[in-house]
Order: C-alpha cells, then structure tokens, then sequence
C-alpha cells in the first residue's frame, strides 16, 4: 500500500465514486462521501483542518481514514454527527491499513484521537494503538453502550413480525387503525419533497427538545448537511425519510441511511400530541419492511437500549466512545485534560505550590494541530 495524507477537499472528491465503492462494501452507511463530506463543507467546527490518510496499490483507491483536526483532537468527519463512522479499508486488509494510518497520524502530530459509537467488533483504535510508532499509546473507553438491531435470519417480512411480543404486535395493529381512522398517510421522501419533509423532520425534533434545553445534534450546519447529503443520497435510495402525516401535518418523522445491505437510524421526532399513537415506532416498522424487501442482512436502530427500540430488536452490537492519546511532549498534559474533574482536584491537593503553577500553565498552552 502506498500512503497519501489529504489537506485539500478537492483531493477527496475526485475519490469519491471509489470511496464510496469502499463505504457499500464495508456496509458502513454514515462513512459515506456524500454524508462525510456535505458534514465537512456546513457542520465542521470553526477552523478545522482536514487531514484525511489515503492508502493506494497501484492506482485503485484501497483505504480512506477521513480525520481531521481542530487543535485539540482528530477525529473522524461527521463522527460528532453520527455513530458508526470509521475507517474504510478492502477485506482483510485492516492492520496493514491500520499501520499506514497510525504513521501519518503520528507524521502529523496528534495528540489525541477519539473514535464515536463504533462497533468493539471493529477493533480500530486496537489495531492503531498497536501499530503506533514507539511506545503504545493509552488506550481507554469513555463510553460503551448496545446499539439494538434488526437482524433478518426469517425469509420475509411477515415471518419476522411474527416473532415480535404477541401484546406488541396486538397493539400496533389496534394503534395502526386508530390511525387509519384519523386518515394517516405514511410517505417516503422522494427527490422533489426531500428538503420540504426535512423542514418538518428538524422542526419536529426541535418541539420535542424545546424544555430539555435544545438539540444536541440538530443545528443549522447540520440541517445544511442533510439537505445536500439528501440531494446525492435520496434518488440512489440510501437516505429514507419517513413522514407520517395527518390532514397534511406532519405528525412523525424517521431518518435512515443506507450502504450496502446494512440500514442506519440516524434520528427521528414526532409531535407529542399524537404520543398515544406511537407514531415513530409505526415509521420504523415501514423502514424495516422495506429493508426486507430490498434484501438488507440487518437494521441498526442506533446506540442506547431504550424500551422502544427493544419491542423490534432480535440482536445487539457494543458500541464503544475510545480515545487513544501517543506518548510524547503533551501526553502528561491531554491525560490531564481527559481526567475527571474529581480527579484533577484529587492530584492538584497531592501537588506543592510549584508544580501545580507549572501544571496549570500546561493546561492553558494551546494545542498543537
């Protein structure tokens, strides 16, 4: 493998096709060009700095690792945006991939690299904390959590439902006419109406996070983002935006993403004045009917094993949040960084005057890109 590290967006974009090539057979839906890259050009934060590792044998595109860096960390793009973003590589090719990636990464002075929600089966931030030149760097996971899924091993659709709670199913039928009765009609975004039922999904999930101090994932960089992903995305049917609505109202949405043969949850709202409908668990059970039908292996409802996504799920994969930080000049220092607040106070009272004034200067050094 030949490496290349990328500053210039355009480099990627003239990869894009065989990027993706690498996104469907990785079955890795937000690692995507069209959803990492419409992430980077509205949602990146302020002064980012793309430093996205290539690997080639001969002229064919083998690895993408899409980071980038803002000062403090690299990072994945798209990664605060979505669960599930990781390296692309050809099968069976993963360490010798992993071994590129950590040389430039290391080449390009990082002091810290944090992974979001990906599968502990993938075994990324391992493979380059062992590939890491010199001494291994630390390894720890923050967070780790099941992301509840939908796995087919039934032929159809109907043979899966049958496999759901008995009392569930009951009640979803009787709910699903409720529904009828009130005239519902449930709609997939087609290429002409996407942005318009992108406008109702944001406003949908802002009504519901209104009290709870806001959105932790909405903003206007990301709406941006999912209306140009949805533009690429939409007609090749990779982005499926439900949309239950009644009297013309939207009263539910549910976004998903697609690669390959494995679907994505990505988020959904719905208003609370039909709350006793369930309305979203009605968008899911239409996403995974058509997931049947266009042969997908499985349904990934996203990290977290809440009551709703468990009355589908028939499996579970451990999603992991892991930060790896390399020896060097500002190890002591991002360790530091990543304590606890607890912990920090517990080390600042075993430390005399002199020490504590050094380590606090440390910590108001700038990082180094």
């Amino acid at each position: 493998m030949l490496a290349e590290l990328v500053d210039d967006p355009a480099r990627l974009e003239q990869l894009r096709a065989e990027w993706d090539e690498l996104a469907v057979a990785c079955v890795s839906p937000f690692s995507a060009p069209a959803w990492m890259l419409a992430w980077w050009r509205n949602a990146a934060p302020s002064g980012a700095r793309l430093q996205a590792v290539l690997a080639f044998e001969g002229e064919e595109l083998v690895g993408v690792a899409p980071f980038f860096t803002d000062g403090e960390s690299h990072r994945l793009l798209a990664s605060s945006t979505s669960t599930g973003v990781e390296p692309l590589v050809a099968s069976e090719r993963e360490d010798e991939f992993a071994a590129i990636v950590a040389a430039e990464l290391a080449l390009a002075g990082a002091e810290l690299v944090r992974f979001h929600g990906i599968e502990r089966a993938s075994q990324w931030p391992r493979r380059l904390a062992d590939a890491w030149p010199g001494r291994r760097p630390w390894l720890r996971v923050e967070v780790s959590m099941p992301a509840p899924s939908v796995t087919f091993d039934v032929a159809t659709f109907d043979e899966w439902l049958a496999t759901l709670n008995p009392k569930f199913r009951k009640n979803m039928r009787r709910l699903g006419r409720r529904l009828e009765e009130q005239d519902a009609v449930y709609r997939l975004a087609a290429a002409d109406d996407v942005e318009r039922d992108l406008r109702s999904f944001a406003a949908l999930h802002h009504a519901r996070w209104a009290g709870k101090g806001g959105s932790g994932v909405l903003n206007e960089g990301v709406e941006r983002m999912l209306a140009e992903a949805a533009r690429e995305l939409v007609p090749q049917g990779r982005l499926r935006l439900w949309s239950l609505e009644v009297g013309g109202r939207t009263i539910a949405s549910e976004l998903f993403v697609a690669a390959g043969r494995k679907v994505s949850s990505w988020l959904g709202g719905f208003d609370d004045e039909w709350a006793q409908f369930e309305p979203s668990k009605h968008l899911i059970l239409r996403e995974i009917e058509r997931a049947f039908a266009e042969h997908a292996v499985w349904v990934d409802l996203g990290p977290g094993a809440h009551d709703f996504k468990l009355r589908f799920a028939n499996d579970a994969e451990q999603v992991e949040w892991t930060v790896l930080v390399p020896r060097g000049p500002a190890y002591a220092r991002t360790r530091l960084r990543l304590a606890p607040r607890q912990l920090r106070r517990a080390v600042g009272d075993r430390l005399g005057p002199e020490r504590k004034h050094t380590v606090k200067r440390l910590l108001r050094m700038e990082p180094r890109g």
